[in-house]
């Protein structure tokens, strides 16, 4: 079983957990947990509107990662090293995606 594998099943887990809340619109505004722009802080309303936003933006990615963490359960241990590598794509370069759309909705260009 491919630890790193194992690692990205868990990642996804706690981001898919995370989202959740924010998805909700459950969490007022804080100092530590959410969706953090200076646009954010504007109003309860904004707050709420990006928290919502970001949360599904970061479950998706999350449902991304467990894809892939899946995919390297499953290949053989020959197979390991290049699924590191590979595996760095979808997950980094999805969460700069997730960024950039949060950044984008905070800045208001939709």
């Amino acid at each position: 079983m491919n630890p790193v594998a194992v690692i990205h099943l868990v990642a996804a887990g706690l981001a898919v957990a995370a989202a959740r809340p924010l998805i909700q619109g459950r969490v007022p505004r804080n100092d530590w947990y959410g969706i953090r722009t200076a646009a954010a802080f504007a109003s309860e309303e904004t707050w709420r509107e990006l928290n919502r936003h970001g949360g599904r933006l970061v479950q998706v990615w999350g449902f991304t990662m467990a894809g892939v963490g899946v995919v390297g359960l499953l290949l053989p241990r020959s197979w390991w090293i290049a699924y590191d590598l590979a595996a760095l794509v979808p997950i980094v370069g999805g969460l700069g995606l997730v960024v950039f759309k949060i950044r984008q909705k905070s800045s208001g260009r939709t």
